[in-house]
């Protein structure tokens, strides 16, 4: 609704984390007592983008201001638990001209006890619940994932591994609402939603990307993928050459041909699609795109893709491929801009009318 606004669309802002995720522990702790806590992960979702800038990074749900994470060393003396790292999440947060913010992934082993019960509550495991606006894409859906002797069963490990991928044993993603049992070198992790992206990926500032690639909030591959950015390997630079080749051969491949030489995107701070003398029409170039009471998707180049299109960390079970939900993209037809991204079950084929004016 903000963003058919010229007054409030400045005001809009994508979904914050859009469900829970936590998981409780119980059994015998380290001193030989019963025990049994919450480990509140959501606190460690992403914040929706802006109009104006990225989401926050592993803030939290936008309905609890100020929400913390238990302090990891703390953690570790209550509980028979050890951390194998904590890290913020590459490619959890939206695609967009403002990224959304990005989630943090844990992992846990157990450490002084036999075992670990846990019970895991959460949702949005073969999909987002965190939606963009005006062609950002969804942030990351909820991951819960064990690794079964995934570490020597011994003492504190010499090494500990600081990513997902350096962890061996036998894998598998969970169901978002789950049972399981720890055994000493098995290990436990959970990743919630990332936040909402806002407009266009493609018309990310590249250094802003590269930035993010530097900070490991997007994955090299991320930026190549999702932002059309390509960097030099070893310094990271930006080829700006080959950027803007790959940005005008994905916008070609949305729209079935090359972006119209008359369609000059020349209205860069307005984004998606917006209301001008009684009509609907594309913010980038001005094209319209049908009356006011009309659909302007209808009017839209539109794409179905698996919900993996907006990240790798949607729908993991199944690898990207959801059972029940996908994304539709609507570009303009004239410059190639994309403008909306809905996430919608396959069942559904129609275009859905966000906005229908009194």
């Amino acid at each position: 609704m903000l963003t058919s606004s010229d007054e409030q669309r400045s005001n809009a802002m994508a979904v914050w984390q859009g469900a829970t995720l936590v998981y409780t522990l119980f059994g015998i702790n380290q001193y030989g007592e019963r025990y049994g806590s919450w480990m509140i992960s959501s606190s460690l979702g992403g914040g929706g983008a802006r109009s104006f800038g990225d989401g926050h990074d592993t803030s939290g749900p936008l309905m609890a201001p100020c929400y913390s994470a238990i302090n990891v060393e703390h953690a570790e003396s209550l509980y028979p638990v050890l951390f194998l790292y904590r890290r913020r999440a590459a490619d959890s947060g939206g695609p967009g001209r403002w990224r959304g913010g990005v989630s943090a992934d844990h992992a846990v082993t157990p450490y002084g006890t036999s075992e670990i019960a846990i019970s895991v509550t959460s949702s949005g495991a073969d999909h987002s619940h965190t939606v963009g606006l005006v062609g950002g894409y969804p942030g990351a859906g909820s991951t819960v994932r064990i690794s079964l002797g995934g570490l020597p069963a011994q003492s504190a490990p010499q090494a500990l591994p600081a990513d997902w991928n350096e962890i061996g044993g036998q894998k598998k993603i969970l169901p978002p609402k789950t049972r399981l049992t720890l055994k000493p070198g098995d290990v436990f992790s959970t990743i919630p939603h990332g936040g909402g992206g806002f407009g266009d990926p493609l018309d990310r500032n590249p250094e802003n990307v590269r930035r993010d690639v530097v900070e490991r909030t997007v994955s090299i591959e991320g930026a190549r993928k999702y932002y059309g950015v390509v960097l030099s390997v070893g310094s990271l630079l930006v080829d700006d050459a080959a950027t803007a080749t790959l940005r005008e051969e994905l916008r070609k491949s949305r729209i079935g041909h090359a972006p119209a030489a008359t369609a000059l995107r020349r209205n860069m701070d307005r984004l998606g699609i917006v209301r001008a003398n009684g009509h609907w029409q594309c913010a980038a170039c001005d094209l319209p795109l049908g009356p006011v009471d009309q659909n302007p998707k209808e009017a839209c180049s539109y794409h179905l893709q698996p919900v993996s299109t907006a990240g790798p960390l949607i729908a993991a079970e199944t690898r990207g491929e959801s059972k029940n939900f996908q994304l539709i993209e609507y570009s303009c037809p004239a410059c190639g801009s994309l403008l909306v991204v809905d996430q919608r079950l396959k069942s559904d084929a129609s275009h859905w009318h966000d906005v229908r004016l009194a």
